[in-house]
């Protein structure tokens, strides 16, 4: 009986002292959790009531309940549904465009014949760490229908007559000159990963496929690929959750303009709440764009378990 007490004892002591370490464990992170609650899920979910409202900030009109009339009228927005597309335009090119010159730069890097690789890198890596509005800014002299350095160019080579406003050149053009900012900016931080993959590809695989007769392009495609997919997956969600809140670059280069050619779901957005101050619809405009995304990540999300269970 004795030793059954001391068991008990010892038992409820460990206890004790495991409860005592569980409270002082969520006092550590109730700040983080107050803080997250004040500023992360209060504002989501008072969106989300808000999107149901008649709230607009100029006018004097009571703001009241109003349904289903916010997302009703997103169908019927002309403005919206043509920047769906275009948002999906925008981002695939930064998909195909920072993964494709990201894989160069990271094989060129990694190719034996290169020295100082480390200096590549380091340099390479500077259009990353640029801010987006500084790169905006310099990009937009680089542009300029005036005085930019791509006329002057183009026009030296005989390409153009006269400097071009290229931004007036349609959507989808003007669209492509943003993403070719953004892609300058993000590839070098793609190339980064693609080159931390490629030191984990054992070399055996390669002198494999070299006994077998493969050349370097088949190697490429039936060893490199297929080793760096982890990666390309990755970096493909990093990039798409990048380019969905581009926000400082196309902002500098067009506001969206001429017009609405570059006016994507965000930017959209955006307007809708702080230019026009229409909060309820811009609330109902962020939500819908928000299920756009969430069915993006389901996608992503079953090619990765796929991959997983192969």
């Amino acid at each position: 009986k004795k030793g059954e007490t001391m068991s008990k004892d010892k038992t409820r002591r460990i206890m004790q002292k495991g409860g005592g370490e569980a409270r002082f464990a969520y006092g550590m992170i109730a700040p983080m959790m107050l803080m997250f609650c004040c500023f992360g899920l209060f504002p989501v979910l008072y969106s989300l009531y808000l999107s149901f409202r008649s709230l607009k900030l100029n006018t004097a009109a009571a703001e009241h309940f109003v349904g289903f009339e916010n997302y009703i009228r997103a169908f019927s927005d002309e403005v919206f549904l043509q920047s769906l597309p275009k948002t999906v335009y925008f981002v695939l090119l930064l998909i195909v465009g920072s993964i494709v010159l990201g894989m160069c730069f990271a094989l060129l890097v990694n190719a034996r014949c290169v020295h100082a690789k480390q200096m590549m890198i380091l340099l390479g890596l500077l259009p990353w760490a640029i801010p987006r509005v500084v790169s905006g800014l310099m990009w937009d002299w680089i542009f300029d229908g005036n005085y930019g350095i791509l006329n002057y160019v183009c026009k030296s080579l005989g390409l153009i007559d006269n400097y071009q406003w290229w931004f007036t050149f349609g959507p989808y053009t003007s669209l492509t000159l943003c993403a070719i900012v953004e892609i300058w900016r993000l590839s070098p931080f793609v190339a980064l990963m693609f080159y931390a993959g490629l030191q984990n590809v054992p070399r055996t695989l390669y002198e494999s496929a070299e006994i077998d007769g493969a050349t370097g392009f088949r190697s490429f495609i039936h060893v490199t690929i297929p080793s760096l997919q982890p990666v390309l997956l990755t970096s493909s969600i990093l990039i798409t959750t990048w380019a969905l809140k581009t926000f400082d670059t196309i902002r500098v280069l067009t506001s969206g303009g001429p017009g609405t050619d570059t006016t994507l779901t965000y930017l959209y957005v955006y307007q809708q709440a702080f230019s026009y101050q229409n909060i309820s619809y811009a609330s109902a405009l962020g939500w819908l764009f928000a299920l756009v995304i969430g069915v993006i990540i389901i996608l992503y999300i079953r090619v990765l378990g796929r991959d997983n269970t192969q």
